[in-house]
């Protein structure tokens, strides 16, 4: 791995990392935060400018571009009308958190896209970082989980970082290893599944499901139905638990959310089909 700290992909990389370990390595927006944030945002927009000059890029790419557009105008007008913060009903949340959170979403994606274009971003380079990225999710969930102990979560309860394990699980894709790679999957479900977060727990399953059947592929007819029942009576199981332990939950109990009045129309339907 340190081998590659020559390509510009695995600084990039270093520097992301650094970022999103604040809150268990350093303090969460400490100077050291702060200048990690500046230096990955402008490291991108130059990265962006790179690719779209030097490569054609595909739709999904152009419609991405219009939207960091679209984010990059609304935030500084939000930020510069409101001046502090979004209100909603559940909490307050600071109009330049939002704005961070998006931006750290959209313009990594243009970075990596470059080197990969470039040759520096590989599958086998992935895997080689695997391990560094798995301690760097390991970070943020703890770092979630200390905010939400904190009371700094919207319900105290269930932890946002759960979305930011299943942002990790399509790389396992791109791993040969199959002991590995069940490895890391049974790694990303334990942690989202702690994470409380309904829209992760499906999207997890999801890519859990399609992970198994991309590696079905080369395998007999017999294993492959083998492997299905298998794979159903552990969803099965898997549902019936997560079920029954958000049951246990007051903020997930349906009736308790309904005397409360504070359960909106989605949150019925889903409670209700679960």
């Amino acid at each position: 791995m340190f081998k590659s700290l020559k390509n510009p992909c695995a600084l990039y990389t270093i520097l992301w990392c650094v970022y999103n370990t604040q809150g268990v390595l350093y303090a969460s927006g400490s100077l050291i935060s702060q200048t990690t944030l500046a230096m990955l945002l402008l490291w991108s927009l130059v990265d962006a400018g790179r690719l779209f000059n030097e490569y054609a890029i595909p739709k999904f790419l152009k419609s991405l571009r219009w939207m960091l557009m679209i984010i990059l105008v609304y935030g500084f007008i939000a930020y510069l009308t409101d001046g502090a913060t979004i209100r909603g009903k559940a909490d307050s949340t600071p109009t330049i958190d939002w704005f961070k959170m998006y931006l750290m979403s959209i313009l990594p994606i243009f970075s990596y896209y470059y080197y990969a274009k470039k040759g520096y971003l590989t599958s086998k380079w992935v895997c080689r970082w695997m391990l560094v990225f798995s301690l760097v999710v390991l970070c943020a969930f703890f770092n979630g989980l200390w905010q939400m102990q904190g009371g700094q979560d919207v319900d105290g309860v269930t932890n946002n970082a759960g979305y930011f394990v299943l942002s990790f699980m399509p790389l396992l894709l791109l791993m040969e290893k199959r002991m590995a790679q069940y490895f890391f999957l049974s790694f990303c479900i334990v942690l989202i599944i702690f994470a409380m977060k309904r829209g992760a727990i499906i999207g997890g399953s999801l890519v859990s499901v399609l992970l198994l059947l991309h590696r079905l592929k080369d395998t007999s007819k017999q294993k492959k139905i083998l492997v299905i029942m298998s794979i159903a009576i552990l969803l099965c199981g898997l549902f019936y638990f997560i079920s029954d332990f958000f049951q246990q939950i007051p903020i997930f109990n349906i009736d308790w959310r309904q005397q409360r009045k504070e359960m909106p129309a989605d949150e019925m339907i889903y409670m209700k089909l679960c």
